[in-house]
């Protein structure tokens, strides 16, 4: 009874395995090639958020010296 259940057990991954290849099995590959590409996107939109903000940050901080200066 042992070796009918493991037999049965192990042709049932074997043909979800077979049908998992013949499928292409790149879908899974595919959205996290594409979920990966969003995170980086997302990255560089908040670097050149941050950049902008410093930069905007050290201009006013200029424009303050230069007031105190006079």
């Amino acid at each position: 009874m042992k070796k009918l259940v493991f037999a049965l057990t192990l042709i049932a991954f074997t043909m979800s395995a077979s049908a998992v290849l013949a499928a292409g099995g790149d879908g899974n590959r595919d959205s996290l090639r594409q979920a990966w590409k969003e995170v980086q996107a997302q990255e560089k939109k908040q670097a050149a958020a941050e950049k902008a903000a410093a930069e905007k940050a050290k201009a006013s901080s200029s424009e303050t010296k230069s007031k105190n200066e006079r």
